[in-house]
């Protein structure tokens, strides 16, 4: 399975565990976020792996965030097709 990763500085630390997992259990994982813990507009980075999955690109997308709704409340407005 192919899966889009997106996170804020809040969770990278997390997502680099649950990318490790992945990965290990076979997964390709696709990763639209940051990489070190600076503030960031968590948006940006939810929007693409939101459009990735709608695509097709990525079957399925995990969001990593420091509060949790905002990355849902991002996805759920991201344009589909």
């Amino acid at each position: 399975m192919k899966i889009a990763m997106a996170n804020d500085y809040a969770g990278t630390k997390l997502k680099q565990e649950i990318n490790a997992y992945l990965e290990s259990e076979g997964h390709e994982v696709k990763d639209f976020s940051m990489y070190d813990e600076e503030s960031c507009n968590l948006s940006d980075f939810v929007y693409l792996a939101t459009k990735a999955m709608s695509t097709g690109e990525c079957d399925r997308s995990i969001f990593v965030d420091g509060v949790g709704y905002d990355s849902a409340m991002i996805a759920i407005d991201t344009p589909h097709g």
